[in-house]
């Protein structure tokens, strides 16, 4: 007879193994190009008479790297959960996403079967997590308790080099705009 462990053991590789499966299946889609590439028909269609299905098909076909990326990520995070030793992190991976691919399907109104299959597998994820909780809650724990008693000295140099840090980043990040726009301007003259 199956103890309450083996049956929990099988349970979660069984879940495991079926939503992997499919996430694998729609992240593999992606890659080869062939969910978001949108129809000719649409090219010809005035854009206020797309459905969201057609708007949304049409919107993410026009970057294929970012369609690429996304399957790549689904992929990854699928076998990363299908695997015992990395379950949880495929979890946590694919979760966003498919949280991310339910809203979509749900306000940008693609088809049920697509937005039935979306919630179903994040379901799946949800319940991976719930069932892997007590490990979840102990690496949390373990990630957020206090190592070391700080004094306010140490506190307040953290404090400095973190605004120091901040204060670069910031710098640093409107000199990469500003290189990239000089750039992109330059490549719309050429």
């Amino acid at each position: 007879m199956f103890r309450s462990a083996d049956i929990k053991s099988h349970l979660k590789f069984a879940l495991s193994l079926y939503a992997g499966f499919w996430i694998a299946v729609y992240g593999f889609v992606k890659v080869v190009s062939i969910q978001f590439a949108p129809p000719e028909k649409l090219a010809s269609k005035v854009l206020g008479d797309l459905t969201g299905m057609e708007l949304t098909w049409y919107y993410f076909g026009y970057s294929g790297s970012y369609t690429i990326i996304i399957g790549l990520l689904q992929m990854a995070g699928s076998l990363l959960l299908i695997i015992n030793r990395t379950r949880i992190i495929g979890a946590l991976m694919l979760f966003p996403i498919m949280l991310n691919i339910v809203f979509i399907d749900y306000f940008y109104r693609v088809t049920l079967g697509a937005f039935g299959n979306a919630i179903f597998y994040t379901l799946i994820l949800l319940f991976i997590l719930y069932l892997e909780r007590e490990k979840l809650f102990n690496a949390f724990r373990n990630l957020t308790l206090k190592i070391t008693s700080q004094t306010s000295d140490s506190i307040w140099k953290k404090i400095g080099f973190s605004g120091l840090f901040i204060i670069a980043a910031i710098v640093l990040n409107q000199l990469t705009i500003n290189i990239l726009i000089g750039i992109y301007s330059l490549c719309e003259k050429l």
